[in-house]
């Protein structure tokens, strides 16, 4: 190691690497792809053919399940309560249903696109409302 003027010795515990110079293209690639996050599953999207793609497994969606996706995509990552569901689908997609029936519909959502259970769940009621929790892509 090598004594450098201004450095602190604290400071030495945060670095994760070395960058040394002249910089190889490749290693700085490796480096910075290793210090990012691993991305959130993505939720796909298609109301035109009922389908919901997750981990690149392709779903096929009851309309009025994909309407509740559609809605919960388009305010990510606000969150909705069912009362406030109910009320987006009316409005904005013509859909009429009740707080119960959006219960059930989130209920058999889980089920039916249920991945891993290592994996991070893809929809979450945090007691404020329900979210999606993965960026989602919607195709109309």
């Amino acid at each position: 190691m090598t004594t450098v003027s201004g450095l602190v010795e604290p400071h030495l515990g945060r670095a994760r690497d070395f960058l040394p110079k002249p910089c190889d293209p490749c290693h700085l690639v490796q480096l910075v792809h290793d210090l990012l996050p691993i991305p959130a599953p993505n939720l796909i999207l298609d109301p035109r053919r009922g389908q919901a793609q997750l981990h690149g497994i392709a779903y096929s969606v009851s309309p009025r399940r994909m309407d509740l996706l559609v809605t919960l995509a388009q305010y990510h990552p606000q969150p909705l309560t069912a009362a406030e569901l109910v009320h987006r689908m009316a409005q904005e997609r013509g859909v009429h249903t009740s707080e119960t029936s959006v219960r059930t519909m989130v209920s058999l959502l889980r089920r039916q696109l249920a991945s891993d259970p290592d994996q991070t769940s893809w929809m979450s009621n945090d007691g404020q409302g329900y979210y999606l929790t993965c960026a989602s892509t919607l195709i109309e």
